[in-house]
């Protein structure tokens, strides 16, 4: 190829030299003139050819692959902002609304719309139906901002104020999710969550992870933990699946309890499903 490309050059370079000449005289003496080397022959960068074994339409070797950044996992899942029992530091696109449903939840059913007020100000409302409690309901207020991000990596805070008309619960939070894999094939959180009540003097800290590796189906799973000043321990999480696209996700699976005191063990499974719509 480049051979091809040195000699075309030359014959360019020539090219003057073989024009039609202007006199008979001219025509009748020698048509080919001596060719001075000009010094070296800059040839242009020649783009990458596909080889007979490439597929029909791929991509450029350096084209970004899809999902590849936090934001495209945003914008190819639906429930990209949430896991099960806590949140990533993905926010919802400005103008965008999610509504997500998640039972049971330790057992209750849960409905949370979100909307997005710009591309880093998430702001909800909930609605919490304990099933085990007479049927009581539960409602809250949330907000969560992206304090720093780029494509790989966020870090957001936000806060969560719950009532049921007598009691009120705060739950502020921090939160960071950075991608797995050259091609952000997954993305995990950790999360530092502090639960306040009304009344009570003290405050428990959790500490949790949670993980969604794939894209379209992906494998879920959560896990936090607090352990008190008398060395009682409380573990909860899940392990699942979800199918997720732009305007859907779904999610599956086996949720788990345990709390480790003095008293012994205590605890148990239930499975849960949840649901993200957004339009």
């Amino acid at each position: 190829m480049v051979r091809t490309l040195a000699t075309v050059a030359l014959v360019a370079a020539a090219a003057p030299a073989f024009a039609s000449p202007e006199t008979p005289a001219e025509a009748a003496g020698p048509r080919v003139a001596a060719v001075e080397p000009a010094g070296p022959i800059a040839v242009a960068a020649v783009p990458a050819i596909a080889t007979p074994g490439d597929p029909v339409g791929a991509p450029a070797a350096d084209a970004p692959e899809p999902a590849a950044t936090l934001e495209a996992r945003v914008e190819g899942d639906a429930a990209s902002s949430r896991h099960y029992f806590g949140e990533s530091a993905l926010t919802q696109p400005r103008g965008r609304a999610v509504l997500d449903l998640r039972m049971p939840t330790a057992p209750a059913g849960a409905a949370t719309l979100r909307y997005g007020l710009t591309d880093r100000v998430e702001v909800g409302v909930t609605g919490i139906s304990i099933f085990e409690e007479n049927d009581e309901a539960v409602v809250g207020l949330s907000a969560k901002a992206r304090l720093w991000s780029n494509r790989r990596m966020a870090l957001a805070v936000g806060l969560a104020a719950y009532t049921d008309g007598d009691e009120d619960l705060y739950q502020p939070y921090l939160t960071g999710t950075m991608c797995l894999g050259t091609r952000c094939h997954g993305a995990l959180s950790i999360m530092v969550n502090a639960v306040a009540e009304e009344g009570v003097d003290e405050v428990p800290v959790l500490g949790g992870v949670g993980l969604a590796w794939g894209r379209r189906a992906q494998f879920i799973a959560e896990l936090h933990q607090n352990r008190d000043d008398d060395g009682d321990t409380f573990v909860f999480g899940y392990l699942g699946g979800r199918l997720g696209k732009e305007t859907v996700a779904v999610d599956g699976g086996l949720a788990f309890v345990m709390f480790d005191s003095g008293d012994g063990e205590d605890g148990g499974a239930f499975p849960f499903v949840a649901l993200s719509i957004r339009p």
